[in-house]
């Protein structure tokens, strides 16, 4: 449902876009939804429950309200726009297809940092000893999946938050707690 200052309009999500482009950015939200009917831009899009799930962006595509909720509250609270920062480019391992086994390890799910440039040398998960091939599995004991990206993982908390992530490194689990850093924009 999305609704203008004064009236409601029924509409029916017929389509979740992930992105085409791999790898992503944790620090950018890359999901939308794509709704049945045209609607104006900047309405606000309502679930069933009346809570705020996202804008319209363009026609019949909805900007998420992960990917607006950390810079609507630092711009509140700072004025100007911080967001929480982990660096690195991944493969969402749950939506990539034909990824060979020997980088995926088996899993079906989890954020594959892959390539030279997947963890940049001045970034927060470099700084945390983070490297390319590491699987990312889960974010403070929820699944990296076909769900929820580690993009909007890390979109829900604040630059400087502590978060415990589990990651598999050469088929061995392990677990760091990472601070968070920030990306002014």
């Amino acid at each position: 449902v999305a609704t203008s200052s004064s009236s409601f309009f029924p509409a029916s999500v017929i389509h979740v876009h992930w992105p085409d482009t791999i790898p992503i950015s944790s620090d950018e939200i890359h999901r939308s939804l794509v709704l049945d009917r045209a609607l104006e831009v900047g309405m606000v899009v309502l679930n069933l429950n009346g809570e705020m799930i996202g804008v319209i962006q363009d026609d019949q595509s909805v900007l998420m309200i992960e990917a607006i909720s950390s810079a609507i509250r630092s711009l509140l609270e700072k004025q100007t726009i911080v967001r929480p920062s982990l660096g690195v480019m991944y493969v969402d391992i749950a939506h990539a297809i034909h990824l060979p086994i020997e980088l995926s390890r088996s899993y079906t799910y989890g954020a594959l940092f892959y390539g030279t440039a997947s963890v940049p040398r001045t970034s927060v998960a470099k700084a945390f000893g983070f490297q390319s091939g590491d699987i990312l599995l889960s974010v403070n004991g929820e699944l990296i999946n076909e769900l929820h990206g580690l993009d909007e993982f890390i979109a829900q908390y604040r630059p400087k938050d502590s978060i415990q992530i589990v990651f598999d490194r050469d088929g061995q689990q392990q677990t760091v707690e990472v601070v968070l850093g920030e990306k002014t924009q």
